[in-house]
């Protein structure tokens, strides 16, 4: 090519048979003295799309720029597509995507008034547009027997088969809801509808804070509008106390789903101090479940913008799901010790301590209370070491861990150790010891463990009286859905020197005996037992509980 001329050059590229996207290469012209021209080249080898528009309506039926879409795809490669809305414009937006169902979630604001509206699988094979118009939403309302309780969250969840959206609100009256698209239900949709209303009295006794949890659930599809009102006889009532451990804030929340698992809507967080007792009211419609929990931040912990947390709880207890009949008047104690290990059954199968295949996985919930609630605590060392017929495979660090062992049978010793400091003072140091035999099996196994469950009658600031004898329900809680068998040997030893010294205490009727110092002190308690198919566990508590001096009661 003389200079100051051109050339033209064809070129082609083949994309049959390519996954769609870009393809490239480099166009190289040569010359004499080394001289070469390159010239980047690509080709989109498209995947079939079609535009989709959205239109935005506002209550009064004019466009509006106030809206947040949202649109993730149901197949294919389940992308996502979150649509803001400027400042200004029409209310209309064109996006091209590919072709396949996809859910689409929009929220159009009114002031503090929202619509939500969902189409839960819209067909996407030619050129569409959707209306969202938030005059198709119906208003959600919920009436309590008491009038003078205060709404303090609403909300709308829904899952389906790619994940969840939660709208929320502080009040139903500013909600309203929509189902999109064809009047029709779809499968594996679950729409829920909850609100928690409190009302404040004063000294935090039963007759002075009295809280409302309700959730609704609804199959197929988005709800259209909803419409409760709810009277005392539709509600079970759990009068709850509990006792004061770490100083600083505390909370209570809840989780309602349904009883094959579906659902979960998690209910608003409420902040309260310890000691104290209250009265919760909720509902079990279509047989739903309730799993409560307990938070303490301890102190210096402080809320973050909006209600945020502004740090991890130092403690966590929760309750597995429960049934509350409606109706009927529950009782339940909270935080009380003695804490320690609990083996909480999910559907009547643990899974703290399981086999599976090659491999034996530690998951202990080490703080649970007095009562059998399961619950962990932030720790200032943990470790987990397995042995196999007396050779140590490995320790780790921290309360969880996952061992590959061989496929043949063995005698195992697994051991998990924690300690905490301040706040804390009580369960500063544990420590569990089990032996068990395992070999290679089909599935996920529970082990052949025990753990031992201290529960002595505290008082609401989790002491005990000094200088008197005092006896201490002692149970055996084998891990449930395993092979561990009924205790048959169970020895307590006591200790008022943070475990410098054991003194053997008599079991009586499942309670040791124990015969408190009266200058008061900690009590730390230790058990070692065997059941009837020889796997043992050996157990320690320091300071488990603080014993009040004799003068002082």
């Amino acid at each position: 090519m003389p200079a100051g001329g051109q050339a033209d050059v064809s070129v082609s590229a083949g994309t049959a048979g390519t996954l769609p996207g870009a393809v490239g290469g480099r166009l190289v012209a040569s010359g004499d003295a080394g001289l070469r021209v390159s010239t980047p080249l690509a080709a989109e080898n498209e995947q079939e799309t079609y535009a989709l528009t959205l239109r935005h309506t506002g209550r009064d039926g004019a466009p509006t720029p106030h809206y947040l879409t949202t649109l993730r795809q149901l197949d294919g490669a389940a992308s996502w597509r979150v649509i803001h809305a400027p400042e200004s414009g029409n209310g209309s937006v064109t996006l091209r995507l590919p072709r396949g169902r996809w859910a689409v979630y929009g929220t159009l604001t009114d002031g503090e008034h929202t619509t939500h509206l969902v189409h839960p699988d819209l067909d996407l094979s030619a050129t569409r547009t959707l209306e969202l118009d938030a005059r198709l939403g119906r208003p959600v309302s919920v009436t309590v027997p008491d009038p003078s309780a205060v709404q303090l969250n609403a909300q709308v969840s829904f899952d389906d088969s790619v994940g969840r959206r939660i709208f929320l609100s502080d009040r139903f009256e500013n909600m309203a809801t929509a189902q999109l698209g064809p009047d029709r239900t779809y499968d594996d949709v679950v729409t829920g509808v909850a609100g928690t209303w409190t009302h404040a009295g004063t000294g935090g006794t039963d007759a002075g804070a009295r809280t409302y949890r309700l959730a609704w659930f609804h199959d197929g599809g988005m709800i259209t509008g909803f419409h409760r009102e709810v009277a005392r006889r539709d509600l079970a009532t759990i009068h709850t106390d509990h006792a004061a451990h770490l100083p600083g804030r505390h909370r209570r929340a809840a989780v309602a789903r349904l009883g094959d698992g579906r659902g979960g809507i998690a209910d608003m967080a409420i902040g309260f101090t310890t000691p104290s007792t209250y009265t919760e009211y909720v509902n079990g419609d279509r047989g739903a479940r309730w799993q409560r929990f307990f938070l303490e931040d301890g102190p210096g912990t402080e809320e973050g913008p909006e209600g945020e947390e502004g740090a991890e709880a130092e403690t966590v207890l929760e309750s597995p799901p429960t049934r509350y009949t409606p109706g009927r008047v529950h009782r339940e104690s909270w935080n009380r010790g003695v804490f320690g290990p609990v083996l909480t059954p999910q559907d009547g199968v643990s899974d703290a301590l399981v086999r599976s295949g090659g491999s034996i996985r530690v998951d202990v919930p080490m703080y649970g209370d007095g009562a059998g609630h399961s619950g962990t605590a932030r720790t200032t060392g943990a470790r987990v070491a397995l042995y196999r017929d007396g050779d140590l495979i490995t320790e780790r660090p921290g309360l969880g861990a996952k061992f590959t062992v061989p496929a043949e049978a063995a005698r195992y010793r697994l051991v998990v150790e924690a300690e905490r400091g301040a706040p804390a003072t009580l369960s500063t140091r544990l420590s569990v010891a089990w032996t068990f035999r395992s070999e290679e099996a089909e599935g996920t196994v529970p082990l052949p463990v025990s753990v031992v469950r201290f529960s002595p009658p505290l008082d609401a600031r989790n002491t005990a009286p000094g200088g008197v004898p005092y006896r201490v329900p002692v149970t055996v809680q084998a891990q449930p859905g395993s092979a561990a068998g009924t205790s048959r040997d169970l020895v307590v030893e006591v200790s008022y020197d943070d475990g410098a010294t054991w003194s053997r205490a008599p079991v009586h009727g499942g309670g040791a005996v124990l015969r408190h110092p009266a200058a008061g002190g900690f009590a730390s308690l230790r058990a070692t037992s065997t059941d009837t198919a020889g796997n043992t566990v050996e157990q320690t508590v320091i300071r488990a509980y603080r014993i009040v001096p004799a003068n002082r009661r």
